[in-house]
């Protein structure tokens, strides 16, 4: 894999600026965890459940359309505008759309797990200004990103994640922790970045356009084509919550999040997946190219996860310094966890990079296979302790993988063929 000099400086600083982000949000989490008791942060992880799925049934395909139309478009200020105006119009009417169905789902959990009403209510309206935020957010940073400003993003985040790394440090010593008072720094983080980033933005589009009807029929067709798999992302992303909060065991949820920390190094990884990767991918003009960057990548980050999860399993005594005492007993879960945060990773990658390159059409494929792979695995695996938790999660990640890649191969292939004859035609 020949990488110039300029290429391996930018992925070098990507990666330095990356660590730091990672590196505070780490600390972040840690602090968190060892300020709260453990049904406290359960509350605030079924509370970040609710911007997550916010953002999931508010994206049915917005981003893909985005990121594959402003691969072609992006150094063309007007088209950029047009497509941004259309990014914004969709996602806060599927927001608004899916909004009562992410109410019911988060307060069910609330009531599974014994919290009261006022911190559902109190939660929720924190929760959507955060949303509300990042949506914004996100816009301005696929433009960054698609013209090339990724570095620049990554220290707007920096900023923003070392302030808030500052406010969640004054709760926790103030003695004011508790699973709502911990949500407040993540709007606020949601705020500033939204703020910081619209300036950047405002030099490569015009926030005064309105959307065309090629773009709103292109979004038009996405939204449809994607809304099984959208739905079926959400009901993935809480499938966890809900298992673990259906069999009874709050702090269980409290175990399997802290334990799931080994993988902090495929966050980093992840991120220059989507952050780096991603726009590259979406910019070549030949299948052949477009599968050597994704072989190519994928080898990277998979090499470099295994030797960084590796380490973290080996040293366990370290993490559990970081955790704190009373997390000791999922120190025997940590190789089975290691394991699946490899796999994760693999699936995050295909799925990611299909979803940048538009490959999205077949994605609902993955909704039967995977719900046949949930009912048995739940028939063969006892998820009352974690050992089945993450045996599940790892067997039910197999069909999204599978299907990614021969998404990748096929679809792939099928894009290029098309993309080049109307090349050839114009």
């Amino acid at each position: 894999m020949k990488i110039s000099s300029q290429s391996l400086s930018k992925i070098l600083k990507f990666f330095s600026l990356q660590t730091l982000i990672q590196g505070l949000d780490f600390v972040s989490s840690f602090i968190i965890i060892r300020s709260l008791a453990k049904e406290q942060y359960a509350l605030y992880l079924i509370s970040l459940s609710i911007t997550m799925s916010l953002n999931t049934l508010s994206d049915m395909g917005v981003g893909s359309v985005v990121l594959s139309e402003g691969g072609k478009v992006w150094s063309e200020r007007e088209k950029m505008s047009n497509l941004m105006y259309a990014y914004t119009y969709f996602r806060k009417r599927l927001a608004l759309l899916f909004g009562c169905l992410v109410v019911f789902t988060s307060a069910y959990l609330f009531y599974l797990n014994k919290f009261s009403p006022i911190l559902f209510f109190l939660s929720l309206s924190i929760m959507v200004i955060d949303f509300l935020f990042r949506l914004q957010y996100n816009g301005s940073k696929y433009v960054l990103q698609l013209v090339g400003e990724v570095i620049n993003v990554q220290k707007l985040e920096a900023i923003v994640n070392f302030g808030k790394f500052i406010f969640i440090l004054t709760i926790a010593l103030a003695g004011l922790a508790n699973g709502v008072s911990l949500l407040i720094p993540l709007a606020a983080s949601s705020f500033a970045l939204m703020f910081l980033a619209r300036k950047r933005t405002l030099k490569y589009i015009d926030i005064q356009i309105k959307g065309t009807k090629d773009y709103f029929i292109k979004f038009k067709s996405k939204i449809v084509n994607q809304l099984p798999f959208n739905i079926y992302s959400f009901y993935q992303g809480q499938i966890n919550n809900f298992i673990l909060s259906f069999f009874g065991s709050t702090l269980l949820l409290a175990d399997f999040n802290v334990l799931s920390k080994i993988g902090i190094f495929n966050v980093i990884f992840s991120a220059f997946i989507v952050n780096y990767v991603a726009p590259i991918i979406v910019k070549v003009h030949s299948y052949a190219d477009f599968i050597k960057l994704y072989t190519q990548s994928l080898a990277f980050v998979l090499t470099l996860s295994i030797a960084f999860t590796a380490l973290i399993v080996i040293f366990k005594k370290y993490f559990l310094l970081i955790i704190g005492a009373s997390f000791e007993t999922v120190l025997p879960f940590m190789t089975p966890m290691a394991f699946f945060v490899i796999v994760q990773l693999i699936a995050n990658f295909a799925i990611s990079i299909n979803y940048a390159s538009g490959l999205t059409d077949k994605f609902w494929l993955m909704i039967p296979t995977t719900i046949l792979t949930q009912i048995v695995a739940l028939l063969l695996i006892d998820v009352t302790h974690l050992y089945g938790i993450i045996f599940y999660n790892i067997i039910v990640l197999i069909p999204q993988i599978v299907i990614s890649g021969l998404i990748t191969h096929f679809e792939g292939q099928k894009k290029y063929i098309i993309n080049r004859a109307s090349l050839l035609a114009n």
